[in-house]
This record gives C-alpha cells, structure tokens and sequence, in this order.
C-alpha cells in the first residue's frame, strides 16, 4: 500500500516521470538511455529535496505535513539514491 501525506506524492511520482521522459527522449535521439535517464532522476531528486525543506520547513518529524511511506517528503529522494546504488552494483 502507497500511503502519503500533503504532497507527498510528488516525492515518487516527480522522478519517475523525469527517468521516463529522459529515457524517451534519449531512446529517439539512439543513445543511452541509462546515463539520461540517471541524470535525469538526479536532477529530480535535487528537486525534490529542495521542495520537501520549503514546504515542510521545520516541522518535526511526526508534525511534517507532507510525507511519503513514512517519510518526509525531502528524505523520500534518498530511496532513489538508495536504488540506484544497488542496481549500479549489481547490475
């Protein structure tokens, strides 16, 4: 079950949407649609994190009005970090 709080929606959807465009994008042009794609959920990421410290400012943790799973909406970019890391070790 995906549950979140305020916008915390954004912190999945945003860079997800940015890796899939980027991924098109780079799949027409016929390159890599991996290195885009990475880029592309960076850049989403930053963003993200920026967005989750203006809205949620600081709030306390269980105060926070925008969460994703659990977790403030600037730490739901670090699960991505997190992901990449592994895919790129064993993958």
């Amino acid at each position: 079950m995906i549950a979140w709080r305020g916008y915390g929606l954004i912190g999945m959807l945003l860079p997800l949407v940015a890796a899939g465009i980027a991924s098109l994008i780079a799949g027409g042009m016929g390159s890599s649609t991996f290195t885009h794609a990475f880029r592309a959920l960076l850049l989403a990421e930053v963003a993200v994190w920026l967005m989750g410290k203006r809205l949620n400012g600081d709030a306390v943790f269980d105060e926070a009005p925008h969460h994703f799973m659990g977790f403030r909406l600037q730490y739901a970019a670090v699960m991505y970090v997190e992901l990449i890391a592994v895919y790129a070790v064993l993958g």
